[in-house]
């Protein structure tokens, strides 16, 4: 907890320590700062009027620092239906606000939320290290703010080097290629967009990938930045190759033989496709074809050999 009056220090204090948590306190912003490096807490309260650093510089101060980033901070405001100074905070990156006065279950509830949210959001950060899909962040100019052990490995370079890099030039993507055009202007209409791309990995081989990215909003609803998920999709796009080129191979016979083929239904003996030979035979246009069964060109006690031989 950090205040410059050390009467409401004392009671925020005691009324937290009593509900079982551990405190420290300090007087000032810098003070804090430095303390928060040292003792690495889970949460911060600060009063936003405070001499030198006040409580809006801290928590910029604070959301800018590589360790501190994502602790949750509570600002405390002893100025009533303050909605500027609300908004101000919650601008630089306070979670939520108190009044003073305020009453006690009021800061023990909020101070509840706030602990059980950032042990949610660790356990996300988690689970986002452990996955094996692709996962970053970047800024609203392209640029990498964070990114997974997945992806750094793909990039085959550390996520220290990554950061501040453009995303597109990291996997080799030309933004304003045909493909990417239209799902930009998704983005910049702060729309989640979806898209596959050939990128090429660290060992300078080429990956097919399917790429979701979707806006970050901040608490006032607004676009701070965009996080991706980029899965790796390179068998499954052969798998898909393998599969039109052997229905391509399929047709190219099935329409050049010179012996006439059809296909057709064992429900109900109609034509489902039929081959150039089997028109020029029969004499029948295709769409005739499609619209008889194969009772309609052999005689009917030619048809359960006919089936047999097919």
């Amino acid at each position: 907890i950090v205040n410059d009056l050390p009467d409401q220090l004392e009671l925020m204090a005691g009324l937290l320590r009593k509900t079982g948590y551990s405190v420290i306190t300090a007087e000032d912003g810098l003070e804090a700062f430095n303390l928060a490096k040292k003792e690495h807490p889970d949460l911060v309260i600060s009063d936003v009027s405070m001499p030198g650093i006040n409580g809006l510089d801290f928590c910029r101060l604070l959301r800018t620092d590589d360790q501190l980033g994502s602790i949750p901070i509570l600002l405390v405001s002893a100025q009533r239906k303050d909605t500027e100074t609300v908004v101000a905070g919650l601008r630089a990156g306070a979670d939520d606000y108190l009044e003073v006065p305020f009453d006690s279950t009021r800061l023990v509830a909020k101070v509840s939320r706030l602990l059980e949210r950032s042990r949610l959001e660790a356990s996300y950060r988690d689970l986002v290290e452990q996955a094996s899909d692709m996962i970053f962040t970047q800024d609203l100019s392209g640029r990498l703010t964070n990114i997974n052990v997945a992806g750094a490995r793909f990039l085959g370079r550390s996520r220290q080097e990554l950061i501040g890099e453009s995303s597109f030039s990291l996997f080799g993507v030309d933004p304003l290629s045909n493909g990417f055009s239209g799902s930009l202007n998704q983005l910049r209409d702060n729309r989640e967009f979806r898209h596959q791309f050939v990128a090429k990995g660290a060992s300078g081989a080429e990956h097919w990938l399917d790429l979701i990215v979707s806006p970050i909003t901040d608490r006032m609803d607004e676009a701070v930045g965009f996080r991706g998920l980029a899965r790796d999709i390179t068998e499954r796009k052969q798998f898909e190759l393998a599969l039109r080129d052997s229905e391509e191979r399929y047709r190219l016979l099935f329409e050049c033989t010179p012996q006439p083929i059809w296909v057709y239904s064992e429900e109900t003996n109609g034509f489902l496709a039929v081959n150039e030979a089997a028109i020029r035979i029969y004499g029948y246009t295709r769409d005739e074809f499609l619209s008889m069964t194969i009772d309609d060109i052999r005689p009917g006690e030619d048809v359960p050999a006919l089936l047999i031989k097919s």
